[in-house]
């Protein structure tokens, strides 16, 4: 008995997944129609960028957009103005085309029936068509299934594209690109989970996808790409009199140039004296490209204004102060020396401009403060009062970190906590006198932590069980012992300062359930190192020490989102404190990673063919102790019928809506519950796009819009995440929830599917006659075991490190490229993460433009690296577990399975 292989079809915007034809079934074909619509084509490269490498135009059949590929060029200038046209409107005068308004679409029609109730071994699936150059596939092992054609984020292509930001759909968080700001802000600082906004409340209820705003305010710019900076003096940027909105590209000017209206509340507010333009013939400002606040998206203002100032505070450079556990088991463990020497290696590299002070203080049953005055005696002052702390220093906590007494005090404090034999941890106490030193200043708390703090205040005890894993109980373990650590960062909050913490766990609970209330409403992060070996972990320290100091940092911020009429914002969620007013969330501190998802909501219906208009504006302090405005302004279109939303749609942006509504619902409910809730999201949203886009399509057939159709793949991945699986730690649970919860779009859609690269394919490649290596780099591999061969090596980026998996039967040849040697058998860890750098750094390597690669587009300095032989035990499942298409733990099904799981749910949905 012969079988027949699965079919699939595929439009430019729905993805049709088709179950083959059961045995002795007749199926007759038919026709597919479908009525054309205008595709959004990005345009050619400004003047600017004349001497870039020609762009090549990409395949439309399968994306909703068609980018122009090309290599990012060194010679594209760092600050890009480019032109665009306007067209001539009413009195006040259109400042900016819209985005293009795509209308609905009809669905291939006349498809074979099938079983509505198919299994895994019924359902293919068509992804985009193949890359140039391919990995090898290898043969499908799992009866008529064409796993290779399912949908999946392999597709995302790894090579830069150049993208103007208001033209068309924003690329992938996965795909590097220069973005070009002309009149939209980049997505980078904000994405929108559709890019066609419903003009009435019914329709966004009608389509299933929830209308929010995931934003990054400060958010990591590519090396081609800038933020203006304006001086309006004591005058202060230009605001609408009503509504305090600020001046953008969707304004409209009138009177000559003397008047504009407001696009956010239709107020028609006069020209200040200092900015007025008169208007050309057609309406547009004469001075319109030499204004960034009129011609760019994201503008950034110097707040000179008193109005713009703290009460009561003195602008001046902020400071970090570190905070380091020198308990015995600290010291035993290697763990305090090794903090320090990656201090001490980490504050002599940062560059004399670097604008903060940095001051040390240590803690273990007692505080102790560190007067660096005298360079080669260092005092130690201890407050041995933990219950009630106080800074017993007006002068000599802060010195520059390029100071000479800093590395002189690090040597000595190495000897020091060798000698202070002390078992307890007054972990409260030491946070509690960092932030009374740091009230007068403003800045960072970086506290260094390895024991379970027993000594009051905020004593925690262990209450965490196997026996109580997946019961009633174990939802105890995600709720604070304490109010201490909330009460904490309260006082964080009225100082102005946030808490960054690292955590060595040391196979030891560690309750960052409570603790984390000390990060998280003082907009700090947390960063968990495991029970993995000294080494490993202090690489990974090193690393994110490095990227908490020299990203970008600003502290004592205000931030507010205003909407146009019609729209208003429902509620803010991150780390962060709850906003006092409902309005204003105030940040203590704020970073380049910190994200916010903002939802919004009708207030009354919008003007079809009008724009959906979102200002995010930020008031904050820079490092260097200059007060600034951050304003970033996204226009998109609106539209009255549900084709056009699900065409708008961002898989990225929904994507941390769903992570960042599991990291909430982990906390209170158990898994079951979580995982019905996320699902079912999914699942009304593909059911609302089958019923109001797909009506004609078979109930056998499973459509995915072609913006979502990674949708399933990513809710599956998410299903899987450590966060929601009973058994697993609760402090690595937290410390999941975590990321989902502040993390950019980037480093959350990583973190789910992990982009895995063969590395022994990229090591064919052999530089040119003058010594330089291609660029083109492969595309990625599916996260499943099918897609491993037993003589590969490969390279996995989750968004926080990068880990090389190296296989068997991995050839000699390869493992000479990577390392320098023809075996690995036996290396340690240390050596072979030591001997990668060695090789791929020096010479021509054909790995090189991979890592640059993966280090610009992530916009960290420095990524923890790491080397696991496959079989290594207790390291091994760090790449296993992370093929989330297979099974996990012998429960979670496949994505396969889940595929059919959910195509009857949407159909009995529909039902």
């Amino acid at each position: 008995m012969t079988t027949t292989p699965s079919t699939a079809t595929s439009t430019a915007n729905t993805t049709i997944i088709t179950p083959a034809p059961m045995q002795g079934l007749s199926v007759t074909g038919g026709t597919s129609k479908r009525r054309q619509y205008p595709q959004a084509i990005y345009t050619a490269v400004s003047p600017s960028l004349s001497t870039a490498p020609p762009l090549t135009q990409q395949n439309t059949t399968t994306s909703r957009l068609a980018p122009m590929a090309m290599p990012v060029s060194s010679t594209i200038p760092p600050v890009i103005q480019p032109p665009f046209a306007t067209t001539p409107g009413s009195a006040y005068g259109t400042a900016r085309p819209s985005l293009p308004i795509l209308q609905p679409q009809q669905t291939p029609l006349d498809q074979p029936n099938a079983n509505p109730n198919a299994t895994a071994q019924d359902i293919s699936a068509t992804s985009s068509p193949a890359q140039t150059l391919q990995a090898p596939t290898p043969t499908p092992t799992r009866g008529r299934i064409e796993v290779s054609q399912m949908p999946n984020p392999s597709c995302i292509d790894t090579n830069p594209i150049i993208y103007r930001t208001s033209q068309g759909y924003p690329p992938s968080s996965q795909q590097p690109a220069v973005l070009i700001d002309d009149a939209n802000c980049s997505p980078r600082f904000m994405r929108l989970t559709t890019y066609q906004f419903p003009a009435t409340a019914d329709l966004a209820s009608a389509c299933g996808i929830p209308l929010a705003a995931v934003i990054t305010p400060l958010a990591t710019m590519g090396a081609n790409e800038s933020v203006p900076l304006v001086d309006h003096g004591k005058d202060g940027p230009v605001r609408c009199a009503r509504c305090r909105a600020y001046i953008n590209p969707f304004v409209k000017f009138g009177a000559g140039g003397r008047e504009y209206m407001c696009k956010m509340c239709g107020m028609v507010n006069q020209v200040p004296e200092f900015f007025f333009s008169p208007l050309e013939i057609d309406g547009q400002r004469a001075d319109h490209q030499a204004r960034p606040e009129l011609s760019r998206g994201t503008v950034e203002y110097v707040a000179s204004n008193p109005m713009y100032m703290s009460q009561g505070r003195v602008l001046q450079p902020g400071a970090f102060l570190f905070v380091i556990d020198i308990t015995d088991q600290a010291v035993s463990s290697g763990i305090t020396a090794g903090v320090i020497a990656c201090l001490k290696a980490i504050l002599a590299d940062l560059p004399p401009s670097f604008p903060a002070s940095v001051g040390f203080l240590t803690y273990g049953s007692q505080v102790h403060f560190w007067d660096l005055t005298v360079p080669d005696k260092p005092r130690m002052i201890v407050v041995p009062d933990v219950e009630n702390v106080f800074v017993p220093l007006h002068s000599g906590i802060f010195v520059k970190p390029n100071d000479p007494r800093v590395p002189l005090f690090l040597d000595k404090l190495v000897l020091v906590s060798t000698k202070i034999k002390d078992t307890s941890s007054t972990l409260g106490a030491a946070l509690a006198a960092a932030a009374a030193a740091l009230k007068p200043i403003g800045g960072k708390i970086l506290a260094f932590h390895s024991s379970m703090p027993v000594t009051s205040p905020g004593p925690l005890k262990v209450r965490e069980s196997p026996k109580i894993f997946g019961t009633e109980k174990e939802k105890v373990l995600f709720t604070s012992q304490t109010t201490f650590y909330h009460e904490l960062a309260t006082q964080c909050q009225a100082s102005k300062t946030g808490i960054d913490l690292f955590v060595f766990s040391q196979q030891t609970y560690m309750d960052i359930a409570t603790l984390g209330d000390a990060f998280r409403l003082s907009g700090g992060q947390l960063f968990y190192y495991d029970d993995r070996d000294l080494l490993w972990n202090l690489r990974a320290f090193n690393a994110d020490l490095l990227h908490s100091l020299t990203r970008t940092t600003g502290y004592d911020a205000a931030l507010r989102v205003r909407t146009n009429n019609g729209l208003t914002v429902s509620g803010y969620h991150g780390h962060m404190a709850p906003s006092r007013n409902g309005t204003d969330i105030e940040l203590a501190a704020v970073d380049s990673d910190k994200t916010l998802l903002v939802f919004l909501k009708h207030e009354e219906k919008l003007e079809e063919r009008s724009d959906a208009i979102i200002q995010c504006a930020i008031l904050y302090t820079t490092m260097a102790g200059e007060r600034r405005i951050r304003v970033h302004t996204l226009g998109v279109p609106v539209v009255a019928e549900h084709s056009p939303v699900f065409k708008g749609a961002d898989l990225d942006a929904l994507v941390c809506v769903n992570a960042h509504r599991a990291a909430d619902l982990v906390l209170s409910a158990k898994y079951n519950t979580v995982s019905g809730i996320i699902l079912d999201s999914t699942v009304q949203t593909l059911a609302m796009y089958r019923k109001h886009c797909a009506t004609s399509t078979n109930a056998g057939q499973l459509i995915l819009p072609e913006s979502l159709k990674l949708l399933p793949i990513f809710t599956c991945a998410l299903l899987k995440s450590p966060m929601l699986l009973s058994g697993k730690s609760s402090d690595l649970r937290c410390q999941r929830a975590s990321i989902f919860k502040s993390s950019t779009p980037e480093v959350v859609v990583a973190m789910l599917y992990p982009r895995v690269f063969p590395l022994h394919i990229l090591c064919q490649n052999q530089p040119d006659s003058d010594g330089t290596v291609p660029t083109r780099l492969p595309p990625v591999c599916r996260l499943a075991r099918d897609y491993i061969t037993n003589d590969g090596a490969y390279l996995l980026y989750d968004g926080t490190q990068l880990l090389i998996y190296i296989m068997h039967n991995t050839p000699p040849e390869v493992l000479e490229t990577l390392f320098g040697t023809t075996s690995v058998v036996d290396m340690p860890t240390a050596e072979l993460c030591q001997n990668f750098c060695r090789c791929t750094y020096s010479g021509s390597s054909p790995i090189l433009p991979l890592l640059q690669s993966i280090t610009e587009h992530h916009g960290h300095s420095q990524l923890p690296l790491h080397v696991v032989v496959a079989g290594t035990v207790g390291y091994d499942g760090l790449f296993i577990s992370r093929l989330v298409e297979d099974k996990v733990d012998g429960e979670n099904p496949s994505f396969m399975d889940f595929l059919c799981q959910l195509h009857k749910l949407i159909h009995h949905k529909l039902q």
